[in-house]
């Protein structure tokens, strides 16, 4: 009896994570809708290229235990650069494949069985990808059908025999489609889309958004838009002080009730036990503490700063909200670095508002009277730890965009471990989505 318990004990035991999520990069398509998410994962010995081992560690926590919608949300798929094996069809009845691009490397075997198992993971909605190079190889030649996307790289110095290549290739299979990838500015989105690409994709810290954000319309035509993004410029300004004044604050909201309904909206989305409704920031305080409240205010600043941006400029899309997203993973992951190295405890009180006031200050549609950067006029001068806070941006950014050399760069300067960030990071990420769920940006 004891062996058979120990066996089953060690059955129980979870296996050992050795592969985590990095980044989420979005495939756009005419609309500016994220079609997909690429999801860019690195392994336990830090390289970036997912094996056929690690193919079912993927499968089965990102996108079964942990559920798609926690990373892309509702409506978005997710692309995967990995090579097809059979772990895709022991998932195919745990994962919804209609919302799943594969994308083939070139090191893809090329087999009789890997064609067929291809054409049945077809018949449960998933897509296939490759780059041109390796789907005009002899082998694969001959399997086109089998294909939805063929992948092209903007600033290939071929880009215009490719067009024409691919163009060739539809004659076999009419509803190939081509994505431009390595997109890195407005101008190249738009040169893609009129040379025919379907969906495109940047690279680095290419910001799809149009220039208006940043730099931001400032003749705000109602009335109403203008009361209100005073009021919120107010209470970033005295979030900024450096001891926030209450009673200041607490008649500032008194004037608006879409404030209060904000606060109590997220309130009771991060605190599950609260049950009644905060009548003043008193209670606030007293309820989440000083430094709780701090980031509860940030949230509701942002939040409001989300729909004012999109009132005043009426985008179309998801870039928005892409853009709005990253802020604020980039804000608990950062809350997160210094919640876990000591090193960075000084700078935690501040650095939740301080990166969300950072994002926040090429959204401000109209400011007051005496127009002010908020973290270069108000934070900055009582910052007594700036190079670090910049420091820790940089990092935010660096992992976003996948950038190694500045990732390893700041985790060397501060003795930090790499992979214990990309692991924060991912959390960051989750957490992130919920508080977008929670402010009904994400529905």
């Amino acid at each position: 009896m004891s062996d058979t318990s120990q066996g089953e004990e060690q059955a129980k035991k979870p296996e050992p994570i050795t592969t985590m999520l990095m980044s989420t990069v979005p495939f756009w398509n005419s609309q500016s809708q994220a079609f997909y998410y690429d999801l860019s994962f690195v392994t336990q010995d830090r390289k970036t290229r997912i094996t056929p081992a690690n193919t079912r560690e993927v499968l089965g926590r990102y996108l079964v235990q942990s559920k798609l919608d926690k990373y892309v949300g509702p409506k978005a798929g997710v692309a995967i650069n990995v090579q097809f094996s059979s772990a895709f069809l022991d998932f195919r009845h745990d994962i919804n494949y209609s919302r799943m691009l594969v994308r083939l490397p070139s090191n893809q075997p090329v087999n009789q069985t890997l064609v067929q198992q291809m054409r049945e993971m077809s018949s449960f909605g998933m897509s296939f990808a490759t780059d041109l190079e390796t789907l005009i190889r002899e082998k694969w030649l001959e399997q086109i059908p089998r294909f939805d996307y063929v992948v092209l790289d903007m600033h290939s110095p071929n880009i215009a025999k490719d067009i024409i290549a691919v163009q060739s290739l539809k004659q076999i299979q009419p509803r190939l489609k081509m994505m431009i990838a390595n997109i890195q500015s407005q101008k190249e989105m738009r040169v893609a889309f009129s040379l025919g690409a379907h969906l495109v994709t940047g690279r680095g810290n290419f910001n799809p958004l149009p220039p208006c954000l940043l730099k931001p319309p400032y003749n705000a035509s109602t009335k109403e838009l203008f009361l209100e993004q005073r009021q919120l410029c107010l209470l970033m300004s005295f979030m900024c002080a450096p001891k926030p004044n209450i009673q200041q604050i607490n008649m500032l909201l008194r004037t608006s009730f879409k404030m209060w309904q904000t606060f109590n909206v997220l309130a009771k989305a991060i605190d599950s036990t609260v049950f009644f409704s905060f009548r003043s920031m008193e209670d606030i305080v007293k309820h989440f503490g000083g430094h709780g409240a701090r980031n509860l205010i940030a949230l509701v600043i942002a939040a409001i700063q989300y729909d004012l941006y999109n009132r005043a400029t009426n985008l179309n899309g998801d870039q928005l909200l892409d853009y709005f997203k990253r802020l604020i993973t980039k804000a608990i992951f950062i809350e997160s670095v210094c919640k876990f190295y000591p090193y960075f405890a000084p700078c935690r009180d501040l650095i939740f508002e301080f990166v969300i006031f950072h994002g926040l200050d090429a959204m401000i549609v109209h400011r007051p009277d005496k127009v002010f950067r908020i973290t270069q006029d108000l934070i900055k001068p009582r910052c007594r730890f700036l190079r670090v806070l910049q420091d820790l941006i940089i990092l935010g950014d660096s992992i976003d965009i996948l950038h190694f050399q500045n990732i390893r760069g700041v985790a060397q300067k501060y003795k930090l471990n790499d992979l214990r960030l990309i692991y924060l990071h991912e959390q960051a990420a989750v957490k992130a989505m919920d508080y977008l769920v929670s402010m009904k940006i994400v529905r």
